[in-house]
């Protein structure tokens, strides 16, 4: 077993319904973890309050540009999130951490599942990053790419594959640390160092493949490994991204993320209804009704069924 064991990094901001199903499903479903920080990035502080009192061994970090972006997303005040970009955070949180390992978590991802974490890393023993797909991981490897498969005592089968860096005929994606997934800590503050902006995944990705490269010219082989989708589930039910996901549809995301939130705060809506699945979508539609009126309500039903369709014509199967 490695010593200490990883630790579990969940980055939040502003949805404190999705970070509770989050830390639920670490404290019902992880083994072998050495603890979980929260990276909070505009959590309202009477949330973080509430959320401490159901996760009280959670380590909460909270980010210089909380208390401003909260307010701006909350409606309390105006000015520019973009310029208050998270990434320093999230680098220094994932940097002072002692493990050689830890596991990186969205807020609106959960384990569904589940899942021996010390089990999984004594089968992958240096691999540079263990990705736990929400979705589409069907051909992420190439079969001529495997290098090993191992069993786990739960039933889930390891896939390790090594990529080819040299030959530069690489699907880059399949390197990328951006994501849910268990790290190894160098391999992804390496592959963050040069982002500047938390949406840069291009750099990302150019990033880990030069770690990976200089791994291979080494000797050592840039080992990943991957699980079977389904372990780590995304939510579907809300995006924190401005553009409102890349659906053909504006939509003010903030405000229906902040109609939840307050309605979870007053015990209104109940993001665990359904545990590990999400709640019903009457259910977040009534909640938003409630919240926000009918016309919002038809707004956001008319989102996630865009934002489904999209996924879906991607060959994405989001419930998987």
């Amino acid at each position: 077993m490695l010593s200490p064991p990883p630790t579990a990094i969940v980055k939040t901001c502003d949805r404190p319904h999705s970070l509770v199903r989050c830390l639920e499903s670490l404290a019902r479903f992880a083994r072998g973890l050495d603890g979980v920080v929260v990276l909070d990035d505009g959590l309202a502080p009477s949330d973080v309050a509430e959320i401490r009192k159901l996760h009280p061994r959670v380590d909460f970090r909270r980010s210089p540009y909380a208390d401003a972006k909260g307010a701006i997303r909350r409606g309390e005040a105006t000015g520019r999130i973009a310029a208050m970009d998270p990434m320093a955070f999230w680098i220094d949180g994932v940097a002072s951490l002692a493990g050689p390992y830890a596991l990186i978590l969205e807020e609106d991802t959960w384990l569904a599942r589940p899942l021996d974490f010390a089990a999984l890393l004594s089968a992958a023993p240096g691999a540079v990053s263990i990705r736990l797909y929400p979705y589409g991981d069907d051909t992420i490897v190439d079969p001529s790419e495997i290098y090993d498969r191992k069993a786990l005592a739960d039933g889930e089968t390891v896939v390790f594959f090594a990529p080819r860096i040299v030959r530069r005929d690489i699907d880059l994606a399949k390197i990328s640390a951006a994501g849910p997934g268990l790290f190894r800590r160098d391999f992804w503050l390496a592959a963050h160092a040069k982002v500047e902006h938390w949406a840069d995944e291009l750099t990302n990705i150019q990033e880990a493949g030069k770690f990976c490269a200089a791994e291979q010219a080494a000797g050592r082989p840039a080992i990943f490994a991957k699980l079977a989708r389904g372990i780590v589930r995304h939510e579907t039910l809300s995006t924190s991204r401005i553009d409102s996901g890349d659906v053909g549809l504006v939509v003010d995301n903030a405000r229906f993320n902040s109609a939840l939130a307050r309605a979870w705060s007053a015990g209104r809506f109940d993001p665990l209804a359904r545990f590990p699945e999400e709640p019903d979508a009457e259910t977040v539609a009534a909640a938003l009704a409630t919240e926000l009126g009918a016309q919002d309500a038809a707004a956001w039903r008319a989102w996630r069924a865009a934002f489904l369709a999209h996924y879906t014509n991607a060959n994405v199967n989001l419930s998987a």
